[in-house]
């Protein structure tokens, strides 16, 4: 059985400065994020997943966000082209981290945008969560990318901005 693998990346320094889009703003206990992604971590360990720890960038708050930074199919790893402009100098480490790893890459590109966390994974179908970060030439090329591996579905979410 092949190991299960998840990129991590420890909480910024400046994670309280972080973009809040559908939700008020609220203080952040630094210490506290530390701990839950210690705990978070171990969790992954604990049930056989082999984690690979990206550097962590003080310079992006969202940064501990690492499934916003690539989508990871068998051995290819899409990185994204991030919908928020805050959010594209994560890529790079997130890229050299999975070259490292073994992973072919490939990009979504302007006019594309997508974060990864707007995607979801099951059964040979990938949906991305059309809501604001991802437009649908990102989705088209993730589709083109992935093309005899998947189906790769757009929805459009309700009460989020086009």
């Amino acid at each position: 059985m092949e190991t299960k693998k998840a990129f991590v990346r420890k909480p910024a320094t400046t994670l309280a400065d972080g973009i809040v889009t559908h939700i008020e703003k609220e203080p952040v206990d630094l210490e506290l994020a530390r701990t839950q992604w210690a705990n978070y971590v171990k969790a992954l360990r604990d049930h056989g997943w082999a984690t690979i720890e990206v550097p962590v960038a003080d310079d992006c708050p969202d940064s501990v966000f690492i499934e916003d930074t690539m989508v990871v199919y068998g051995d290819l790893a899409v990185m994204m082209n991030p919908g928020a402009d805050s959010r594209k100098p994560e890529i790079t480490a997130a890229e050299e981290s999975a070259r490292e790893a073994g992973y072919r890459i490939a990009h979504i590109q302007d006019p594309g945008t997508m974060d990864g966390g707007d995607v979801l994974k099951f059964g040979g179908t990938v949906w991305v969560g059309m809501g604001g970060r991802s437009n649908q030439e990102g989705v088209d090329q993730l589709a083109e990318l992935l093309e005899g591996c998947v189906t790769c579905l757009s929805v459009r979410l309700r009460g989020l901005p086009s």
